[in-house]
């Protein structure tokens, strides 16, 4: 089995909005949260400035947990999936 089975998904703005939260049909809140598995260039998330050296970075089977929005990005830098 895949480490990561989510569809990755590249940004298409400066900024990966944060995806708040929803509630199931039973009346369960889940709240919902950004995933970055790797990036090419500098970005900011849960209030760090991220810098990202020559060639990017490869999050892994560890990918950054973001708990709100991801700012200051360049478009088609970060790979992330929303869980």
């Amino acid at each position: 089995m895949a480490q990561n089975s989510k569809p990755v998904k590249v940004n298409t703005g400066v900024t990966i909005s944060d995806p708040g939260s929803d509630t199931d049909a039973f009346g369960v809140r889940h709240i919902d949260n950004i995933y970055v598995t790797a990036a090419t260039a500098n970005f900011t998330a849960n209030d760090v400035n991220v810098v990202v050296a020559s060639g990017g970075v490869n999050f892994g089977s560890n990918p950054l947990h973001v708990t709100g929005a991801v700012t200051n990005a360049q478009i088609g830098t970060v790979f992330y999936y929303v869980e």
